[in-house]
This record gives C-alpha cells, sequence and structure tokens, in this order.
C-alpha cells in the first residue's frame, strides 16, 4: 500500500499524466523509425526512453516549480509546494545534469539538438525569458522542447533511414501543434485570471482556432506522404500516425 501511495505521489509531482501520452507516442515513432533499421539499436532505445522520460518530466516539474504561486491562484495542485525546496532543487539539477550529459556522449549536431532542447524545455518556464509568455514563442518551444526535439535528437545518434527520422520528427512537431493550440483554449480563464500572458491571451480565441485549423489540415494533407517510402512501409506508417493521433484530431476539430 505504501508503495503505491509513493509512487501515485511520484505521477503527481512529476505530472505523468500530462507528458505520459505524449512519451508514448514518441517512443512508437523511435519504435517505428527502427523497425526500418538495418542494424540492432536496442541499447540506444533504451536510453533515448530514459532520456525522453527526463527531460519530459523535468519540462512539467520545472514549470510547476516555476508557477506554484499562479497555480495555487488557479486552483491547480500539483503536490509540489508539499516538498521541502530542497527536494525541489535536488530534483530538477539531477534531471538538468542528466540531461546536459546525454547528449554529450555523441557528435556535435546531436549535442546541438539535445542542449537545443533542454534549453527551450527550460526557458518555457524560467524567467526573466520565459517563453511561455512570449506569444507564438511559447507555442513552439512546448511543441519542440519536452517531445520532438528529443525525437530528432534520437534520428541524430542512430544516423540510418534519416529521411524517414526527419519526416517522423516533422509529423510529431505538427502533433504536438495541434495539441498545445487547444491547451491554451482550455486554460483561457486561469490564464487570464492570473494575467498569464499565453499566446492565446494575447492573440486572442478565434486567431489560436484559426491557427489550429491551418496546422491540423496541414497534418492531414502530411501523413499521406508516408506512402513516398512505398506502399507497405507506407502503410504501416500512415496506419501508426493516424492512431497515434486520432484523439488529438479530434480535440481539435471540436475546438
Amino acid at each position: 500500500m505504501e508503495l503505491v501511495q509513493i509512487l501515485n505521489k511520484l505521477a503527481k509531482f512529476s505530472r505523468a499524466g500530462n507528458w505520459l501520452p505524449k512519451v508514448q507516442i514518441s517512443i512508437v515513432f523511435a519504435v517505428i523509425y527502427l523497425f526500418f533499421a538495418q542494424n540492432n539499436y536496442f541499447e540506444l532505445l533504451i536510453l533515448f526512453i530514459f532520456y525522453q522520460v527526463c527531460i519530459a518530466s523535468y519540462s512539467f516539474i520545472l514549470n510547476s516549480f516555476s508557477e506554484m504561486e499562479i497555480d495555487k491562484l488557479a486552483g491547480k495542485d500539483f503536490g509540489i509546494s508539499d516538498n521541502p525546496k530542497w527536494v525541489n532543487y535536488f530534483v530538477l539539477v539531477l534531471l538538468a545534469g542528466i540531461l546536459l550529459y546525454i547528449p554529450s556522449l555523441f557528435g556535435n549536431v546531436s549535442l546541438f539538438i539535445g542542449w537545443c532542447a533542454f534549453l527551450l524545455a527550460t526557458f518555457y518556464s524560467v524567467k526573466p525569458i520565459k517563453l511561455k509568455e512570449m506569444g507564438f514563442a511559447g507555442v513552439l518551444a512546448a511543441s519542440l522542447g519536452a517531445i520532438a526535439l528529443p525525437f530528432l535528437f534520437f534520428v541524430s545518434i542512430i544516423q540510418e533511414n534519416v529521411f524517414l527520422g526527419i519526416y517522423l520528427f516533422f509529423a510529431l512537431f505538427l502533433m504536438e501543434l495541434i495539441a498545445e493550440t487547444p491547451h491554451q483554449i482550455e486554460d483561457y480563464e486561469n490564464d487570464k485570471k492570473t494575467k498569464t500572458k499565453t499566446w492565446a491571451i494575447t492573440a486572442g480565441k478565434k486567431t489560436v482556432r484559426g491557427f489550429t485549423k491551418i496546422v491540423l489540415g496541414t497534418y492531414l494533407i502530411y501523413m499521406p506522404l508516408a506512402f513516398i517510402f512505398g506502399f507497405i512501409q507506407g502503410a504501416l506508417i500512415f496506419s501508426v500516425l493516424f492512431l497515434a493521433s486520432i484523439q488529438i484530431i479530434v480535440n481539435a476539430i471540436r475546438l
């Protein structure tokens, strides 16, 4: 029973409910990418899963830590205020160290992509930059930092079927864009109440909805391009993309 309680607290603290579905899609994309590879990269896949979980949890924990007072005003409780500050700092520093170290194990391109992902995940929430409150830059940072760029980092360390990897990266990026904009609409009233200047607040709901429809249309056109990799490969990739994005598409249509 104690173990279950500890795991529940850990899930709440790391906001696993927010990032786990995104991470699952990223991992599925990584598996599909490796399915067509010539060599066995199982160890690198395990490393990527660890890295992906670390950067996703880091970005959400840091956001909670940076916005504790704002979340209180909005009636949100992620349990981070229950911990001593040193515990929060320790977890964040530990995760930051991991996220800076892993990219350094590989070449310059991988290092650059990995550190860019870390910087976006960090400065999405941290002042004085706080990309979250810098209009559309916040949407891009949220869509790239914790999920899409980490996947591109994985492609850069494998360096096989790079064109397929880039195709999947852009698919993941579009999916994240489509998912992020409805999220801003959902948080509109809370952000307005707490004076958090997200893109939805500064641009207005109508603009955000219009942008979401454009990105959704782009994604629906983009998916069939999977068949350039051949009929069988294309059918498999297209099926994975469609199944992975059903809920995201439905949410965007309902927006």
